[in-house]
């Protein structure tokens, strides 16, 4: 008898060009279409992959979720919808939608962290769902919550095996919430951005016995009229065997075949979520 593959996951790492709204809709379609061809089970998009959360937000169901819904019941995929922005009354979250195979819409992430700048256009959202799939349970995360272990450690508790994490992660935020004139000493660590990413992928997957895909958008930006590059670095991160693909800063489809076998060793071995539940309160 053949062995059973594991779960095919692809990351679309895209050029986002916040001006060309509907160029990054062909480019995010076609290359869905391009990991299902490749026999990709779960297809995962970047954050705000068409535009920031604040522009075009709609409601969930709506135009954007129909559309991609649609996709992937064509292709017969599971799909990660990066994230767009949702419209809930007077409100505005930066949310990531997890669709199947049969193009249904099983659950929406509102992004609990928000980046300083995010604070003013979006709202927190305040809880952190686990999906249950055909493929297995998958928790979501999107860019700046990857720097929050209680939100991965909390997928964990609720049973993700996959925790998918959509970014628009750009070189300038080392420079963070400092003013010009207080950024010279921070200047010249052009690299300090993807320290930062590669040490939590790595942290959050080790720490909570999880698989962490983290799918990151590339291309050149200009946020507050200031140049800047998203660093990419998209990347599929197990327990024991760490990095099992990534890109660099181009634009890239990128591969795994993720054994949800070694989620489940690892808690064997070194009972992370049962200890968690031990010792950690209540909230």
């Amino acid at each position: 008898m053949a062995a059973r593959r594991g779960l095919r996951v692809a990351l679309a790492q895209m050029p986002v060009r916040w001006a060309d709204r509907e160029g990054n809709l062909h480019r995010a379609e076609a290359l869905v279409a391009r990991a299902a061809e490749l026999g990709a089970d779960l297809v995962a998009l970047p954050e705000c992959f068409v535009a920031p959360a604040r522009e075009y937000a709609e409601p969930i169901p709506g135009p954007l979720s129909r559309r991609f819904s649609a996709l992937a019941k064509r292709l017969r995929i599971h799909l990660v919808m990066g994230s767009i922005g949702e419209r809930a009354g007077a409100r505005v979250y930066n949310t990531a939608c997890l669709i199947d195979d049969h193009g249904r819409l099983i659950g929406r992430y509102r992004k609990r962290f928000l980046w300083w700048t995010e604070r003013a256009q979006s709202s927190p959202g305040a809880s952190a769902p686990v999906f249950r799939t055909r493929l297995g349970r998958i928790g979501l995360a999107l860019c700046w919550d990857l720097a929050f272990p209680e939100h991965f450690r909390d997928l964990a508790l609720a049973g993700a095996e996959l925790v998918v994490c959509p970014a628009y992660w750009q070189a300038g935020d080392r420079f963070g919430r400092l003013a010009p004139r207080q950024v010279r000493r921070v200047r010249p660590l052009v690299h300090a951005e993807e320290f930062f990413i590669n040490a939590c992928v790595s942290a959050r997957a080790a720490e909570n016995a999880v698989a962490v895909a983290f799918v990151n958008a590339v291309g050149r930006t200009r946020p507050d009229g200031r140049p800047d590059r998203l660093v990419g670095l998209s990347q599929v991160v197990v327990p024991f065997r760490g990095a099992l693909a990534g890109a660099g800063d181009g634009p890239a489809l990128v591969l795994a075949e993720v054994d949800l076998g070694l989620v489940r060793d690892a808690e064997r071995v070194y009972g992370l979520r049962e200890d968690a539940r031990l010792i950690m309160p209540r909230r």
